[in-house]
């Protein structure tokens, strides 16, 4: 069983230039690449797989720090079914859950991936920006904000998203809403990314009135 831990663009490159044999299982771990990228690795007689974890592992980790991270957590498998009844036997040996990825779009998958793990970062950026707007040193943004960020993924792993949702979307307070895109204007692309994320979470039933619903859209529309 060999694992090609390679960036995306590096896959079918290693596949073609190792001479596999029969008996042999390749996987690649990338979430956006389908199986075919493994092609000349089953050209050459071995058997193909991917296993992806919705997962980081941040460098620096030790191989113990590693293997805890898979607890609880989904991993993305793909392979014949000899392949893949060993991948979900590695799955389930880490404590974690298997999901088949056949058929699957395998951009959209990943990319909703992306926007829930590097795009938190790029969050925490924007954050830091209004944090620095407000006259706080923006060197204390990041911990003063992570507990935040924090109690709200232990929301969403525990609760419907509709009732994870706190603040003044959640409770229909459109003044202070319109406070913030107030003084987020003197750095629209804050203020457009506010509106954006604010309209996307508008679309859970968050139980307003209809005239609720209409204030807030009237001041979160373009």
């Amino acid at each position: 069983l060999v694992f090609v831990t390679v960036p995306d663009n590096a896959i079918k490159e290693v596949a073609a230039q190792v001479e596999w044999r029969v008996g042999q299982v390749v996987v690649h771990t990338s979430g956006a690449r389908a199986i075919d990228a493994l092609a000349a690795v089953e050209q050459r007689g071995a058997m193909a797989g991917c296993f992806h974890p919705l997962q980081t592992f941040p460098a620096g980790l030790s191989a113990d720090q590693a293997s805890t991270r898979f607890r609880d957590i989904t991993c993305g498998i793909e392979g014949d079914a000899r392949t893949a009844l060993l991948l979900e036997a590695i799955t389930v040996s880490l404590g974690a859950r298997a999901i088949r990825l056949e058929g699957v779009n395998r951009a959209a998958y990943h990319a909703a991936a992306v926007l829930v793990s590097n795009d938190v970062v790029a969050l925490t950026v924007a954050a830091s920006r209004a944090w620095e707007q407000a006259g706080l040193p923006i060197a204390d943004a990041q911990q003063a904000l992570a507990p935040l960020l924090r109690a709200s993924i232990d929301g969403i792993s525990e609760r419907p998203l509709a009732q994870a949702l706190t603040g003044p979307l959640a409770r229909g307070d459109v003044d202070t809403i319109e406070e913030h895109l107030g003084v987020l204007a003197h750095d629209p692309s804050l203020a457009d990314l506010y509106r954006r994320l604010a309209l996307e979470l508008l679309t859970l039933d968050l139980g307003h009135s209809p005239e609720v619903r209409a204030s807030l859209h009237r001041v979160l529309d373009y």
